[in-house]
């Protein structure tokens, strides 16, 4: 049958000029049947329309079945989409993620946007197998090609669901063609929803049906892709939150980079010079889902390692969302479980996947000022498996410490003191950190328990079997003592004078955290530096003076130092030194 070709011109003032639109020549295309209504595998497509950097079909039996006027209207939408795409979402994301393969399997510098009927809870779809020539896949369409379900193009998502899709093709151009590499799955998917944040495309509250969907079930696996709206919800929140706190230099560098999941988060933020891993992040992830809140903290950090004076830019406090869809009035975690601790205790098991994390809260029974009682959880496990617990304590007062401990070799515990006579709540975050990549919906349950009992207090205002969840950057000192420290990671630096607040502008004495002096030796102290962009390492030897450590690697590391040990310092601070 002759099959006639069609043009259309349609002017939309105040939008511009939309493509040329056709409605040509049929050909087929190999859809994913899992996602079909019909379960088609092979189905008839017309172009619709092409744009500058995209061609668009529609299934013609879809498109055949609309009215007249529908029609008009899917065309349009459709026409619509193209120029979202060409002007907000191509150069847009490109410019994060990277390039797609261009001109690609099929020699055309466009890409192909598929849109077919598909199952409802279905948005779109990428088929690495397109990616490929028929003598490798022979159902490949061979073409740089995303597929989006056809019920979402006449509604504001069609935009948010391409921007998702074609960070995948970016992806598999990045990772699987150029470094031979599998991204793992969750990762993949949340790098797809931060696309559509990061190019705009958030308008018909995609983000905020995702922490519907998380409010749900907030203990989903985050590691775990099952193709739910929950997993979508947990990993997009994740990744929102990794691009909050640490830029967008880190969400690029993980996609660049020659490693995958874990490693690759980890590679991204040494690079950006983060001293964190994935493990870290997604501990203090978990607490910001319940606190969400910068207050009553007030140890802002800078955005970049090393940026010092007055005109550094800071960042919202690492436990708080800044995405405006975020905010705590309408996200935050409610505890799944809460007791009252009295004299009886409780008793509690377990069954978990890795990276799916509880809330746990526990409040006072009765306040007794005359007969303080601290408050005792004692966990266990199996000795190989690894839970890492923040424990978030609000006082009476309003003050919040956050804590964490872990079960380690199958035990673990933490003591709150003065639980029935100052504390307001406990809250504790388990989540098993056994296995942190190479997911699989086939990883087992770890299980792990704990008993909580009120003791008497032997030690008043000391709080064991935790270990303070101090930031790189925070100032600390025991009280009525002079001396001020800077952590940086399990290590405390000693500030010798007063000036060196004047040669930080961030650094501000009413930031200096008051703590025990068990706290305080916790932390090894360290009196190495070096001056910023300088490679020689530097160890303070007394009041105002220094020297070079004149050895090699293989010295430095057999006379016991630790690399993550050296402090790096500005001028100002350089100057106040003496070499000797």
């Amino acid at each position: 049958m002759k099959k006639y070709l069609f043009y259309f011109i349609i002017v939309i003032f105040g939008v511009g000029l939309y493509p040329l639109f056709s409605a040509e020549a049929s050909q087929e295309f190999y859809v994913n049947s899992e996602y079909e209504p019909t379960g088609n595998t092979l189905e008839e497509a017309v172009n619709l329309t092409s744009s500058t950097r995209a061609q668009f079909f529609v299934e013609k039996d879809y498109y055949d079945k609309l009215s007249e006027k529908d029609k008009d209207i899917f065309l349009t939408k459709t026409a619509e989409l193209g120029v979202v795409f060409d002007s907000e979402i191509y150069f847009k994301i490109k410019s994060l993620f990277g390039d797609e393969w261009m001109p690609g399997i099929d020699n055309d510098s466009r890409i192909t946007v598929y849109i077919t009927d598909m199952k409802s809870e279905i948005n779109g779809y990428f088929r690495e197998i397109d990616e490929y020539d028929y003598f490798k896949y022979s159902n490949s369409n061979q073409r740089e090609m995303v597929y989006i379900n056809a019920k979402y193009v006449i509604r504001d998502t069609a935009s948010a669901i391409l921007a998702h899709e074609f960070q995948h093709l970016i992806m598999f151009n990045q990772k699987k063609r150029l470094r031979v590499l599998d991204e793992e799955e969750w990762l993949n998917e949340a790098m797809s929803e931060y696309a559509i944040t990061f190019s705009g495309q958030d308008k018909s509250d995609y983000l905020k049906n995702a922490v519907k969907n998380f409010l749900a079930v907030p203990t989903d696996a985050l590691g775990i892709w099952e193709e739910t709206a929950n997993d979508r919800a947990s990993v997009s929140l994740f990744i929102h939150y990794l691009a909050e706190q640490y830029g967008e230099n880190v969400i690029r560098d993980i996609l660049q980079a020659s490693f995958v999941g874990e490693k690759a988060i980890n590679y991204a933020l040494q690079k950006n010079g983060f001293d964190k891993n994935f493990s870290d992040v997604f501990r203090d992830w978990t607490i910001a889902l319940f606190l969400n809140s910068s207050l009553p903290f007030s140890n802002a950090q800078p955005v970049q390692p090393g940026c010092t004076g007055s005109t550094c830019a800071t960042r919202l406090h690492i436990y708080k969302f800044q995405h405006p869809d975020l905010r705590y009035s309408s996200f935050h975690i409610v505890p799944q479980l809460t007791y009252s601790v009295s004299e009886t205790g409780i008793n509690a098991g377990f069954a978990v996947r890795d990276l799916a994390p509880e809330w746990h809260r526990f409040l006072p029974s009765k306040y007794d000022q005359e007969n303080p009682r601290v408050l005792r959880i004692d966990f266990s496990s199996r000795n190989d498996y690894y839970f890492r617990i923040p424990v978030v304590i609000t006082y009476l007062s309003g003050k919040i410490d956050i804590l964490e401990t872990k079960i380690k070799n199958g035990k673990g515990f933490v003591e709150i003191p003065d639980f029935n006579v100052n504390v307001s709540s406990v809250v504790i975050i388990p989540a098993s950190h056994t296995k942190l990549s190479d997911f699989s919906q086939r990883d087992p349950l770890w299980t792990f328990s704990y008993s909580v009992s009120l003791v008497r207090l032997v030690q008043p205002g000391r709080a064991i079997g935790a270990t303070w969840l101090h930031q790189n950057g925070d100032l600390i000192r025991i009280e009525n003592r002079p001396e001020v420290y800077i952590v940086k990671n399990t290590y405390r630096r000693h500030l010798q004078d007063s000036k060196f607040f004047n040669f930080y502008g961030h650094l501000k004495w009413e930031n200096v955290k008051i703590v025990l002096e068990d706290i305080i030796k916790n932390y090894k102290e360290s009196k190495l530096i070096k001056k910023a962009g300088d490679y020689k390492v530097y160890e303070v030897i007394g009041f105002r003076q220094f020297r070079w450590l004149d050895m090699t690697v293989e010295e430095f590391e057999e006379s016991g130092r630790k690399w993550e040990a050296v402090y790096e310092v500005n001028n100002a601070e350089w100057s106040w030194y003496q070499e000797i």
